[in-house]
């Protein structure tokens, strides 16, 4: 994706007066860079300096007083790259004209640390081509302090906004692009803001990366972000390895790894962003055919932080397959395990190492680990195939007891399952227990004949009889599904030869696998025969098949010198003819004969209902616990070097992380920030990584309400996402901070209804949360809490008071004055709507402020004038005279927040009018924000089946709500009090 040509960027300055907190920035600093030159020079502003030295390397701007490390500095300085200055001709791709795109880091760097001159902001401004405005009142004097903090509370606003516009079910171009384009403008109102520039590194995440504009724009925002927060540990990498991949061949690149790499340097970097930096470059290396150099640098990377789960993860899957060593590749599952507890792969990968290898005791703890992880009261085949390989490790472990009672236990679960579910349609069977108690779901046979096995050799007879009766039940259904699925694969207008021929192989597997579990645990020679006679009648068994089970159906027949001849004429090597043969044994009471066939059995599948049967009645038949072999002792002592505290973080109840939010400078009013701070706690002893997969999530959930006092109803706000991988790892018992203001987030947008009344917010913060029926919860090693209450008060208004707000309105001194005025302007607009609410003398009231308010919102400056464009209430009747000075203003700041703000749709006039504008920059604008309507139009169209019969124009007969606009506003609804959250677009 390319950007078009001769783009015009963001808007030119407004007046500062020279007590900005931020001194020589804007004379020197980043305004004249982001907004474009209005005097006719290049649309870059200006030519990029070649001898930037730190920028010469990284393409960003070079901050006087930052300084990463020495070895950042070194690599720096090492290379240069070639010109990032982007041509004046952009080819166009999937986002379009980007507007706002023109900031040249290179020459940022250069104003910076240079000074720059100036752009005018008054549209008369010398050099400005533009005419006059004809529309333009008389201003009225600021102070100020009223520009800065209304330059601060939009730079708020278009942070905001610049998320909701893609917090959409479908995301078109054009939002993506109005993303990008806002969060610009929040950088420009507010450039010492670190939430500003997240905002605007994470839409360039979302533009084209390819584009040196886009690719300039983010490093800009890295280093911003770096100045304003030096403690992010990601925001270090991602310079470090940007400034790296920048370089034009493979062979600098890996230079510059090798140099940052280097042992003197590693110190320096610190051991996560080392290992993180290794991680890559093993990649580089691999992608150049240098295998010995990707083993090496992917082994550096897990050995300078083993807790990098991404790096333990990739080093495991790849390294285990080149080594034959039993205990080295457990040893790798198990680094990886132990970097993310919650990596089931890992996890499962281990225990099954230490299963199959006869390491039960092992394979037993940390496949209960598995089970706890993944444990669901649904029906779910790979959570009950977990089960049963956790059941028999139990069983191998010595503890038979314990491994009848998880498969017990999920009967009775599934059960319970299927009761709701038939409740729900025959609701009468809830007031039968009897019909309730026959109910029981059918499990796979498999399950029951590993409880049927684990009950025969406790000896539970009893017990044993009624698991038999169920596992052929469960056969006798599966049975009958394949059946049902065959005759359906049959009917087919076109049969597929393939899927009936595997469904038809399935069903003789399940009846040969009930034939067995009939001769060899329920030792019902009838039952077995009957599944042979049926399999045999379906798919024709082969003679090795009938040989086998003929056998065994010889010896259920009480003879077994006849079975034993049998088997042993039988060149079948498999365990179920092996066991068979031990079987005959003893049933000759060739004890020896028999103890060395069970010991074979075991040993050729130590891992299956076999091997672990086979083990058992060897153990029973010598008298004695089978010892384990050489490698099974040595995967038993690696096992044993895990803590039972790592055991102790998957029990009910625990707590392994614990989050917390605190307030922090409490909010006078709704349109203030909205500071907290949020802390995570890691209660283990284990260091836990901040990744994607765990085990501490890198987004954080909150979840929001809105009420006010003496009001029943209250406003959810949709969930809220925010990313916590400001750093690596948690320490041990050690706690991480991250600052958050709300006022960026949809909580600040939907505040702004609330301006006049003031409300109470309750927040709740879940960290590694999941999805359920009911919403989201925490998950494993998760945890949710409650933050107090915040209470924002309203103002409380008399005639009096509202006189004195018009009267101070007109010549405002502070900020405040112009909060009190957008309040009683939301309680004037409430009046308009329901004006049973307002008394005669104060209707008049709220007329004068309808008649004071265009010369009022005409006359303020630029940054406070689009402030107020967004907070003001919805569009309504009393606003509109207000609103018309507006329309026709020229400065594209303006024009783009009435856009933003207040265009009711696609056909809106003033959206044609920025359209046409000679301004690029405004006409760009107006094609942006067109382009998202029509998408939003066209959405709502065929999400409510209207205006089908005329493509992308709705009937004029059924008014389309915009997209966000509250229904209620439509022609023939009920009326109720207008909402800048509902019907603020985005």
């Amino acid at each position: 994706m390319r950007l078009p040509s001769r783009i015009s960027t963001c808007t030119p300055m407004t007046d500062r007066p020279s007590s900005n907190r931020s001194g020589q920035w804007w004379t020197s600093g980043l305004r004249p860079y982001l907004g474009l030159a209005a005097r006719g020079e290049s649309h870059l502003g200006y030519e990029p300096n070649e001898g930037l030295g730190w920028a010469g390397i990284c393409g960003v701007a070079a901050i006087r007083g930052i300084s990463f490390n020495t070895a950042t500095s070194q690599l720096l300085a090492s290379a240069r790259p070639s010109s990032l200055s982007p041509s004046k001709h952009f080819r166009h791709g999937l986002l379009g004209a980007l507007a706002c795109l023109s900031v040249n880091a290179l020459s940022l760097a250069s104003a910076w640390q240079e000074g720059a001159p100036g752009t005018a902001s008054n549209p008369t401004a010398p050099g400005d081509a533009r005419a006059p405005d004809a529309t333009a009142r008389p201003k009225i004097s600021l102070p100020p302090g009223v520009t800065t903090a209304a330059q601060q509370s939009l730079a708020r606003v278009f942070a905001s906004y610049s998320g909701k516009v893609l917090r959409k079910d479908e995301v078109a171009v054009s939002d993506l692009e109005l993303s990008l384009l806002l969060a610009q403008q929040s950088v420009e109102q507010d450039p010492d803001n670190v939430f500003c520039w997240r905002a605007l590194f994470n839409a360039t995440l979302l533009s084209d990366g390819t584009n040196p504009e886009i690719e300039s724009l983010r490093a800009t925002a890295i280093e911003r972000i770096l100045a304003l927060d030096p403690g992010d540990e990601q925001m270090k990498l991602r310079r470090l390895a940007e400034a790296i991949e920048r370089a034009p061949t493979a062979e600098e690149r890996a230079a510059r790894y090798e140099s940052l790499l280097s042992p003197k340097n590693r110190s320096t970097l610190g051991n996560q962003i080392a290992s993180r930096l290794a991680f890559k470059y093993a990649f580089l290396l691999q992608r150049t055919g240098d295998v010995p150099g990707f083993e090496r640098w992917l082994g550096e990377s897990v050995t300078l932080d083993p807790a990098n789960p991404e790096a333990t993860a990739i080093a495991a899957g790849y390294f285990r397959f080149a080594s034959e060593d039993a205990a080295k590749e457990a040893e790798l599952l198990m680094t990886a395990m132990l970097a993310n507890p919650l990596d089931t792969l890992a996890l499962r990968g281990f225990a099954s190492r230490l299963f199959v290898r006869g390491a039960y005791r092992g394979a037993s703890r940390f496949l209960d680990v598995c089970v706890h992880l993944a444990e669901t009261p649904l029906p779910l085949e790979a959570y009950d195939a977990l089960l049963v390989d956790a059941a028999l490790a139990r069983w191998a472990a010595g503890r038979p007891e314990e491994a009848e009672n998880l498969l017990t236990r999920r009967q009775r679960q599934l059960n319970e399952f299927m009761r709701r579910e038939v409740g729900r349609s025959d609701p009468a069977v809830l007031s039968d227990p009897k019909r309730l108690a026959e109910l029981r779901y059918p499990v796979r046979g498999n399950e029951v004949v590993v409880r049927a096995a684990v009950l025969r050799a406790q000896g539970k007879m009893d017990l044993l009889k009624d698991v038999t009766v169920e596992a052929f039940d469960s056969f006798d259904q599966e049975i009958t599904n394949y059946r049902a699925a065959l005759g359906e694969l049959q009917k087919a207008t076109v049969p597929d030869p393939r899927q009936i021929e595997r469904v038809t192989a399935e069903i003789a597997t399940t009846r040969l696998f009930a034939a067995l579990f009939a001769y060899w645990i329920a030792e019902d020679a009838t039952k077995g025969d009957a599944y042979i006679k049926a399999a045999d009648a379906d798919t024709p068994l082969s003679e090795a098949a009938k040989a086998r089970f003929s056998a065994w159906a010889q010896l259920r027949s009480a003879e077994p010198a006849k079975a034993l001849e049998m088997f042993k004429a039988l060149s079948d090597e498999s365990p179920a003819a092996k066991l068979g043969l031990a079987f005959s044994h003893l049933a000759m009471n060739d004890r020896r004969s028999a103890a060395e066939t069970l010991l074979e059995v075991w040993r050729t599948a130590p891992d299956t209902l076999f091997g672990i049967d086979a083990r058992d009645r060897l153990a029973r038949l010598l008298g004695a616990p089978i010892p384990t072999d050489g490698v099974a002792a040595q995967l038993e002592a690696l096992a044993d070097t895990v803590p039972p505290s790592f055991d102790r973080m998957f029990r009910e109840g625990a707590q392994p992380l614990a989050v917390r939010v605190v307030w922090g400078t409490h909010p006078t009013t709704v349109l203030d920030p909205i500071p907290a701070t949020v802390e995570i706690a890691n209660l283990t002893q284990w260091p836990l990584a901040i990744d994607d997969t765990g085990p501490v999530r890198n987004i954080l959930c909150f979840q929001s309400t809105i009420g006010v006092a003496g009001q029943s109803e209250t406003l959810e706000i949709p969930y809220l996402f925010h990313p916590i991988d400001r750093n690596f790892v948690i320490p041990p018992r050690g706690t991480i901070t991250l600052p958050v203001d709300f006022a960026y987030t949809d909580l600040g947008i939907s505040l702004l209804s609330f301006t006049q009344p003031g409300c109470s917010v309750t927040l709740r913060a879940i960290v590694n949360w999941d999805t359920n029926e009911g919403g989201l919860r925490a998950s494993a090693f998760g945890d949710s809490t409650d933050a107090d209450l915040l209470r924002v008060e309203g103002m409380r208004l008399s005639d009096e008071w509202i006189s004195s707000v018009i009267a101070r309105a007109q010549s405002p001194q502070s900020i405040q004055d112009l909060a009190n005025l957008v309040a009683v302007a939301h309680a004037a607009a409430t009046a308009s709507v329901r004006p049973e609410l307002a008394s005669d003398a104060r209707k008049d009231l709220y007329a004068k402020l309808w008649a004071a308010l265009p010369d009022i919102l005409a006359g303020l400056d630029v940054p406070t004038q689009c402030w107020l464009l967004f907070v003001l209430p919805d569009n309504i009747p009393p606003l509109e005279p207000s609103l018309e000075p507006i329309r026709k203003s020229r400065e594209p700041l303006v024009r783009l927040s009435y856009l933003v703000r207040r265009a009711a749709a696609s056909t809106d006039v003033v959206l044609e009018e920025a359209i046409r504008s000679d301004d690029e920059r405004i006409a760009r604008y107006g094609a942006v924000v067109k382009g998202m309507l029509l998408h939003d139009e066209e959405v709502t169209r065929r999400d409510f089946n209207i205006g089908t019969g005329r493509p992308n124009t709705a009937p004029e007969e059924t008014p389309l709500p915009t997209p966000g606009e509250n229904p209620a506003s439509l022609p023939g609804a009920k009326p109720e009090t207008p909402s800048p959250a509902s019907s603020s677009r985005p």
